[in-house]
């Protein structure tokens, strides 16, 4: 990942005007997140003041919850609030709690003794000192704990866009999957930029608050910095509504998803046009960019995703858990067992998720390991002759790649492969990684861009152990019910899209820099 000032400036007009939008589900999450937090924390901590045992039980669980990893927390309530801004919201709240419980006990423990004497001598019972005395002695560090959640709650939103929440963590998410430096930019600053004003603004209401404390006028020292927050706030804040009615969907509405990476977002493209060019009464709701095929077909159950491209040897080892019925290999065959596996795989899913599992649009994209061309890693032609020497050798695969029984399992178990070191690595960052030296062989997709060039030598799975991973659309069988014309549309897709093209659409999205909404554009143009 580069800059490139070509890039930021397309990206600028591609993108720029979802910028404010964004920013504003940003703004909406953290605020929601930071009042219930608040509200919930200051309670808790009221309840635990007198209580050791409820408030060492209170604050040790606020303490551990910092310790969960914020995606692994995403994960854990998706099944319980499924995706979107729910669950994100859920964790941003958990995440805001321990400041504010922090923050609340010390100021009602860190009260100057004398000022308790003198409001128990005056007959003041224990909630009068607490309201009259405590809490306001302590409020400049109730606003520091409220000020420390807001400044975390910014920051950690943009890992919601793993789940579909919305927000810049989504420019972030894209910019990553697509290599696209600029679109990184256009999610990492507006937040950094959301994090200071808030935190200015805070800022001076603890001032103050101390201020007013010690017996001091107040001071308009940082009064203007606070204002333009304010500013920014409320002008970014008009957004908010268009944001929300653009949650609401109709009848008529299709909701198409995509995992995170380019060719699934020009899949999505593809579709989401052929809809929209051939069914002008169904509107396309673009879902794009989910961080696992897990939380897709979570998505799909649940109805929040009615429609998405998935891949033969990814539904039958990571959706239905079954072993593979054939060899795999790259081919574009389409023999006896094919049919077989594609069979297999439609009877399960209308079985067990009342799915349809749709026909093929044209083309493999089996898993690979590539290597740089001109390397010492280039000498090895087959997975068999590498297997021997691969404890001298770095690899670099995606985590899903490193789990599934069909991955790096699979190859452990037929070649007797050990690589030296195997780093789970974003798809993004598997090529400049192989450029750089950093790793000498890399697990990709047959389909990838940069293959269609001669940078790279594929190493062959000589022995087949790699599924076939045809794509091929999958629709919720209630979809298919309430939008009867989609179906007959999809079903006129089957086998338009080759390898050879996937890559060079790829290679227009990846290596070229153009948004996938511009290359599916140009697919489809002239075709009838």
């Amino acid at each position: 990942m580069k800059w490139d000032a070509t890039q930021f400036w397309q990206t600028l007009q591609s993108d720029g005007p979802n910028i404010g939008p964004a920013l504003s589900e940003h703004l909406l999450m953290t605020l929601v997140a930071v009042l219930v937090a608040a509200v919930v924390g200051f309670s808790l901590a009221l309840f635990a003041r007198e209580r050791p045992r409820f408030r060492t039980a209170l604050v040790s669980c606020c303490n551990t919850l910092q310790t969960v990893p914020s995606l692994a927390l995403l994960a854990l309530l998706l099944p319980l609030l499924g995706i979107g801004a729910a669950p994100a919201i859920a964790a941003l709240i958990l995440y805001a709690l321990q400041p504010i419980v922090r923050s609340t006990l010390m100021a009602i423990s860190e009260c100057p003794s004398e000022m308790v004497d003198a409001g128990n001598s005056m007959g003041m019972t224990s909630r009068q000192i607490l309201w009259h005395i405590q809490l306001p002695q302590g409020l400049p560090l109730l606003i520091a704990g409220l000020r420390t959640a807001t400044v975390w709650s910014v920051g950690t939103a943009t890992l919601g866009a793993f789940i579909m929440a919305g927000g810049l963590g989504e420019f972030i998410n894209r910019g990553i999957a697509l290599n696209n430096y600029p679109l990184v930019l256009f999610g990492a600053v507006p937040a950094a930029a959301l994090a200071i004003g808030l935190d200015s603004l805070l800022a001076y209401a603890e001032n103050v608050a101390q201020r007013w404390k010690n017996g001091f006028p107040v001071a308009i020292a940082g009064l203007p910095s606070a204002v333009a927050a304010i500013a920014v706030v409320a002008v970014l804040s008009f957004a908010l509504v268009p944001s929300v009615m653009a949650m609401r969907t109709s009848s008529t509405t299709l909701r198409i998803g995509c995992k995170n990476f380019s060719e699934q977002r020009l899949l999505g493209e593809l579709i989401a046009q052929r809809i929209e060019a051939k069914l002008p009464g169904v509107r396309v709701d673009r879902r794009f960019g989910f961080g696992s095929t897990q939380l897709l077909h979570a998505a799909l159950e649940r109805g929040d995703v009615d429609l998405y491209v998935e891949y033969t040897g990814t539904a039958e080892q990571t959706i239905l858990q079954v072993p593979p019925d054939t060899a795999g290999g790259t081919g574009d065959g389409a023999g006896t067992p094919r049919l077989k596996q594609m069979e297999r795989i439609r009877a399960l899913y209308a079985e067990r998720f009342n799915t349809l599992w749709l026909e093929p649009l044209g083309f493999n994209n089996s898993y690979t390991v590539i290597c740089r061309a001109g390397s010492d890693a280039a000498r090895y032609k087959t997975l068999s002759q590498l297997a021997p020497d691969s404890d001298r050798y770095n690899v670099a695969m995606n985590a899903e790649f490193i789990g599934r029984p069909d991955g790096y399992p699979a190859m452990q178990k037929r070649y007797g492969m050990k690589f030296r070191n195997e780093t789970s690595m974003d798809i993004g960052f598997i090529y400049p990684a192989l450029q750089n030296g950093q790793v000498d062989f890399a697990v990709a997709f047959y389909t990838d861009a940069r293959l269609a060039g001669g940078d790279y030598s594929v190493v062959d799975d000589d022995l087949r152990v790699f599924p076939r991973y045809d794509a091929c659309p999958v629709l919720r069988r209630d979809t298919d019910a309430r939008l009867p014309g989609v179906r007959p549309l999809l079903a006129t897709l089957a086998g338009s899209f080759s390898a050879e093209e996937m890559r060079k659409m790829n290679k227009a999205v990846e290596v070229d820099i153009r948004s996938p909404r511009d290359v599916a554009a140009e697919f489809w143009a002239g075709r009838p």
